[in-house]
C-alpha cells in the first residue's frame, strides 16, 4: 500500500468563490519524493493524472491511495481546477481535464463500493481517498464516543508525534513589526497564480509541501491504531468523504432571497416584541430598559410556577434554576408572564439569529460532516469574521413567513423530495434485521401510514365506539383513516368524527417516533408537547407506552437487546451501524436505542443518496447514463431526510424530479433493502412548509408536476 499525501493552496474563499480558484497542489508519495506545483506548469495536470490513475489500478501490483486532510476542499478545489481547464481559466489539456474531472468522481464511488466490500481487497483498506480529519472523527467516535474536539492538522500533528507545527501557519513578526515566516502565506497565495513553484519564496513553497507531507505521515501513525471492526475502527470514511464532497460543492452555489420578503418578514417579527408587548415583562422588572433580563428576577416566576406544579425546579449543570425552552414548554399556561417570556425569547431569536443574515441577495450554509448518530449537522458563519453570510440551513423556523423568504432563480424552480417516514422504515429494518420478525415493518410495506395505525389501536382502546367497535387491527385502521379523510362539515356528526380521528393520529405521532428512541413515560409528555404541541399527562404518557409496546412486540425484543449493548457497567452503551460497520461507544441507554434504531441506518442512506445526486448533478456520469439528464441541477440544501435541489424549469422538469426521488429511494434501499421506501417530489417557487406534489397535464395530455401555489402574499 502506497499512500500519496495531497494538499492544495488557493484564492482565499470569499461569496461567489466557495471553491476557490486553485494556485498550486502538493504531492508526497514517501520522504525522497516529494514536491510542489504551480497552476502555470501544465505538468501539475499530469501529476494529478498518474495519482488518480494509480488509485484507479486497483489490480496492479501495487495500490496507491490518496492521502488529505479535510478532504473535500481540495477534492473540490480539485474538481473547479479541472473544469477550469476545460474553459481556457487554467493552463492543460482540456480533453485530459475532462477525463481526470470523471475518474474523481468514479474513484469517490468506488471507494465506497470497495469498503461496503468484504472480500480481497475490500472493507476500510480498500478505500481509495483518504481524509484523515474524518478518520480522526470516527476514531474518536469508536474509543470515545463523541465527534466533538480538535482536528486539525496541526492538532493531529502534535497529538501523534508531539510537534508543534501551529507556529509554522501562524503570522510571525519579526522585531522591526514586519510579518514573516512560512505562516504569513496563509492568506496571500493569490499572489502566486501563476507563478512556477520553483520561483516561491522559500516559505511559501514549505508551507504548501508540509501540509502533505504531514496529512501522510499522520495517517501511516492512524493505521497502526485502527482497528477493522469496533472498538478503534475508522469505518464509513469513504461514505463520510463522498458525501462531505457533495455537500461542499452544494454549499457553494448559495440560496436566492426576495429582499422585498425579508423586509416585510423582519417588520412583523419586530411587531411581536415592541415595547408596548413587552410591557408585563418591563413591569415584572424582567425586562430592563436597555433590553435585557434580569435572568435573577425571571427565575422568581419559574420556581413559583414549579411549585403550583408542586415539584422542584429543574437545574442546569452549574445548579441554576434552568429557564432554558424545555423548562418553559412544561411551565406553559402557568404564568403569563413565562408565557410572553417565551414569546419574546422566540421572536428575539428570529430578529437576532436569522433575519440579519438574510439582508443580501444570496444566503450560503455549511455543514458539519458527522455527528454522533451518523447524522450531518448545518451551522451559519459569524457575520463580523466572515467574508459571506451562512445560516444553518436545517434549522431555518418553519413559522412566521421566514421559509418563504427563500426562493428560485430565474428560469428554475425548487424541487424538494422528502422521504416519508424515514426514522419508522429504519427502525422496521433494524428490528427485521435482529429479530427476523418486525409489525412495523409488514405494515409499512403494506402501505400503512403508521401514525393512523397505532392512532387507530389507540383509538380502539380509548374511544371504541368511534371505530364502530371493531377490534381487528386492520378493520380499525381502515375505519379510522376512512373518518380521518372524509369531507365533512364542522360540527356535523361525520365532522365530529373526523376531528376525532385525526386528534388519534396527532396523539401517535410522538408515541411512535418518541418511545423508539427509549423514552420514558416523564420525558414524552415534554416532547410531546416541545416536539407536536401535544399535551398529555404522566397516566396518559404510560398509557400510550403499553398500547405501543402491544401494537409493536419486537420493541420489547428491541430493548432487550439495547440493555445487552452495556459496555464495562456504568451505564455506557456501544452499537454498530450494519452496512459500513460504524460503531460507536460512550453511548446513553437512549442514545443507543435512537442511534441504532432510527438515526443511523437512515442518516448513511441519505448520505448515499446525497453522493449519488451530486454525481449526477455535477456532471460525474457517462451520457449514457439516464441520471446523467439530472446535469445541470444544483444541490441547495440537505435537511437530513430532505433534499432541495434547483432544477431548470423545462419540459424535463418532471422527469428530472422524478429522476430524483428515484435515486434517493434507490441509494436508501441500500441501507433498508428489507423495506418499502418512498420520496414523493414537490416543486415550488419559494420555500414552503406546505408544499405537496401537485400534478397537471401538458398540451399532449401528459401528466406533469407544477409548481406548488405557496400563497406568496404575506
Amino acid at each position: 500500500m502506497t499512500p500519496i499525501g495531497f494538499d492544495t493552496e488557493t484564492h482565499l474563499i470569499s461569496a461567489g468563490n466557495i471553491i476557490p480558484r486553485l494556485v498550486c497542489a502538493s504531492f508526497c508519495v514517501d520522504a525522497s519524493q516529494k514536491w510542489v506545483r504551480g497552476n502555470n506548469d501544465e505538468q501539475l495536470l499530469k501529476d494529478i493524472a498518474y495519482m488518480l490513475w494509480a488509485c484507479q489500478n486497483v489490480g496492479g501490483t501495487e495500490q496507491f491511495k490518496i492521502i488529505i486532510q479535510n478532504a473535500s476542499f481540495d477534492i473540490s478545489v480539485v474538481m473547479r481546477y479541472l473544469a477550469d481547464i476545460q474553459v481556457g481559466l487554467q493552463k492543460g489539456d482540456p480533453k485530459l481535464a475532462k477525463e481526470l474531472y470523471a475518474l474523481v468522481w468514479q474513484l469517490l464511488d468506488d471507494s465506497m463500493d470497495r469498503e461496503l466490500d468484504q472480500g480481497l481487497g475490500g472493507g476500510p483498506e480498500g478505500v481509495l481517498i483518504s481524509d484523515t480529519l474524518i478518520r480522526e472523527k470516527l476514531f474518536w467516535l469508536s474509543t470515545r464516543g463523541q465527534v466533538e474536539g480538535q482536528f486539525s492538522l496541526a492538532d493531529l500533528v502534535k497529538r501523534y508525534f508531539d510537534v508543534d507545527i501551529s507556529e509554522g501557519k501562524a503570522d510571525q513578526v519579526d522585531a522591526q513589526g514586519k510579518k514573516n515566516g512560512p505562516g504569513v502565506w496563509r492568506m496571500r497565495y493569490s499572489e502566486l497564480d501563476g507563478v512556477p513553484a520553483e520561483q516561491y519564496p522559500p516559505e511559501a513553497y514549505q508551507y504548501a509541501l508540509d501540509d502533505a507531507v504531514w496529512a501522510r505521515q499522520v495517517w501511516l501513525e492512524q493505521e497502526k491504531i485502527r482497528a477493522p471492526l469496533g472498538h478503534g475502527s475508522m469505518n464509513s470514511e469513504s461514505l463520510q468523504v463522498y458525501a462531505d464532497t457533495v455537500l461542499r460543492i452544494s454549499s457553494s452555489h448559495g440560496m436566492l432571497l426576495d429582499r422585498e420578503r425579508v423586509a416585510k418578514v423582519t417588520e412583523r417579527v419586530a411587531a411581536e416584541i415592541t415595547p408596548d408587548k413587552m410591557k408585563p415583562l418591563i413591569d415584572a422588572g424582567v425586562l430592563r430598559p436597555n433590553g435585557s433580563i434580569d435572568t435573577t428576577v425571571m427565575k422568581g416566576f419559574v420556581e413559583q410556577a414549579w411549585a403550583k406544579l408542586g415539584r422542584l425546579p429543574r437545574y442546569t449543570d452549574k445548579g441554576a434554576i434552568s429557564l432554558d425552552d424545555e423548562t418553559r414548554t412544561d411551565l406553559a399556561g402557568l404564568c403569563p408572564i413565562i408565557d410572553l417570556y417565551s414569546h419574546r425569547q422566540k421572536y428575539q431569536k428570529i430578529l437576532t439569529a436569522f433575519l440579519p443574515n438574510l439582508n443580501g441577495g444570496t444566503v450560503f450554509t455549511n455543514y458539519s460532516i458527522l455527528k454522533e448518530t451518523g447524522r450531518t449537522s448545518s451551522f451559519g458563519n459569524d457575520k463580523k469574521k466572515s467574508d459571506y453570510p451562512a445560516v444553518n440551513i436545517q434549522q431555518i423556523p418553519r413559522a412566521d413567513g421566514i421559509r418563504e423568504c427563500f426562493k428560485a432563480r430565474e428560469g428554475y424552480v425548487w424541487v424538494s423530495v422528502d422521504y416519508s417516514a424515514l426514522e419508522l422504515c429504519s427502525v422496521a429494518q433494524v428490528t427485521y434485521r435482529l429479530f427476523g420478525r418486525s409489525v412495523h415493518l409488514d405494515k409499512i410495506n403494506q402501505g400503512y401510514n403508521l401514525h393512523s395505525f397505532l392512532g387507530a389501536k389507540i383509538a380502539a382502546r380509548t374511544e371504541p365506539e368511534l371505530v364502530n367497535g371493531e377490534s381487528d387491527p386492520d378493520t380499525v385502521y381502515r375505519i379510522l383513516e376512512g373518518k380521518r379523510k372524509c369531507k365533512a362539515a364542522e360540527g356535523t356528526p361525520e365532522g365530529v368524527a373526523k376531528e376525532r380521528a385525526t386528534h388519534y393520529r396527532t396523539l401517535a405521532k410522538p408515541t411512535g417516533l418518541g418511545f423508539p428512541g427509549g423514552l420514558g413515560p416523564t420525558t414524552m409528555v415534554t416532547y410531546a408537547k416541545t416536539t407536536y404541541e401535544v399535551d398529555m399527562d404522566l397516566d396518559t404518557a404510560s398509557k400510550l407506552r403499553d398500547f405501543w409496546r402491544q401494537t409493536y412486540p419486537e420493541m420489547v425484543q428491541f430493548f432487550s437487546w439495547v440493555n445487552r449493548q452495556e459496555v464495562g457497567g456504568q451505564g455506557i452503551y456501544a452499537y454498530t451501524t450494519d452496512g459500513f460497520n460504524r460503531y460507536r461507544t460512550g453511548a446513553t441507554f437512549c442514545a443507543t436505542a435512537n442511534g441504532k434504531c432510527m438515526q443511523s441506518l437512515s442518516a448513511d442512506g441519505a448520505k448515499r443518496a446525497v453522493a449519488w445526486l451530486g454525481r449526477a448533478f455535477y456532471g460525474g456520469l457517462p451520457p449514457d447514463n439516464p441520471y446523467s439528464a439530472l446535469e445541470g441541477c444544483r444541490m441547495l440544501a440537505f435537511i437530513h431526510d430532505e433534499v432541495i435541489a434547483e432544477v431548470p424549469e423545462d419540459e424535463k422538469l418532471t422527469l428530472r424530479a422524478q429522476l430524483i426521488s428515484d435515486l434517493m429511494v434507490m441509494a436508501m434501499k441500500e441501507s433498508m433493502p428489507d423495506v418499502l421506501i418512498t420520496a414523493e417530489p414537490a416543486v415550488m417557487r419559494n420555500w414552503s412548509k406546505k408544499a405537496e406534489p401537485v400534478w397537471s397535464r401538458n398540451e399532449d395530455g401528459e401528466k406533469i408536476l407544477i409548481p406548488f401555489d405557496d400563497d406568496p402574499e404575506l
